[in-house]
């Protein structure tokens, strides 16, 4: 028999439901956990530089790495977020400074260039990034500009911290050479305030990602907790934990069934 029109959509309402509690639970978890990454007793002052847009506007529900930087702020610890504009689609100074402000943190944008040199000099004590896919060897594709932020972490011994959920581990991808990544339309790079900057004929790049190579992540930071080089099994055991958890929850077609 077919499955009335009206139970269907029950069944997909509580399974959309089911997965934004899910990934609100989860983005929690992350933040917890990146918290306790951060250097420094919990009543120091602490700055940080947060890249990209990982708040709940840009990461959906509760977010990541911007809203750890909010919620160290709301328990009262001092904390200075630096943050690079994000060019060209400039979702740091739109997007994440806009939620810095609205939480009431203090901070300040950074043009791209020059964020790679502030940790260098030192003005930051750590670094927090997104993740929009994680490799199995724990080489992280993240959002354009992050290589040079990991270089930099890496030369001057700031931490470089990755914040994602596990759904962002790709256990099928050996690695960054396996991965593809995202390229932008020309628009945005050709054009500034609607005004043509570049020369008519002239060729355009617009990557929207980077790859960062496992050796200069310091730590990915999953809803089970904080990972450490090797990668390799802590990413499978992390994304075996979250799988069993998961499989408690009935989905779309257990929700159907009942119905039936």
């Amino acid at each position: 028999l077919e499955t009335p029109g009206d139970e269907v959509a029950a069944a997909l309402r509580a399974e959309a439901e089911r997965i934004i509690a899910e990934a609100t639970e989860d983005h929690g978890a992350v933040v917890r956990h990146a918290i306790a990454t951060l250097p420094g007793d919990v009543e120091d002052p602490v700055r940080v530089l947060v890249a990209g847009s990982t708040g709940a506007m840009g990461g959906g529900q509760f977010g990541t790495a911007l809203s750890a930087v909010q919620t160290v702020h709301h328990a009262g610890r001092p904390i200075h977020a630096l943050v690079p504009e994000g060019r060209p689609g400039l979702e740091g100074s739109r997007v994440a400074a806009w939620e810095l402000r609205q939480a009431g943190v203090p901070h300040a944008v950074v043009t791209d260039a020059a964020a790679p040199g502030r940790i260098a000099a030192g003005e930051v004590e750590a670094v927090l990034v997104g993740a929009d896919r994680i490799c199995a060897n724990g080489d992280v594709v993240a959002t354009v500009g992050a290589y040079p932020l990991a270089l930099a972490c890496a030369v001057s011994g700031t931490p470089f911290t990755v914040g994602a959920a596990t759904t962002s581990i790709d256990l099928e991808v050996a690695g960054g050479t396996d991965a593809t990544l995202e390229e932008g339309r020309p628009t945005l790079v050709l054009r500034a305030g609607g005004t043509r900057v570049a020369p008519e004929g002239t060729g355009v790049r617009n990557p929207l990602q980077d790859l960062v190579p496992a050796a200069l992540v310091t730590s990915i930071v999953t809803e089970t907790g904080a990972l450490h080089a090797p990668y390799g099994a802590a990413l499978a055991s992390a994304v075996a934990t979250a799988s069993a958890r998961r499989s408690t929850a009935p989905g779309f077609a257990a929700q159907l069934a009942r119905r039936e």
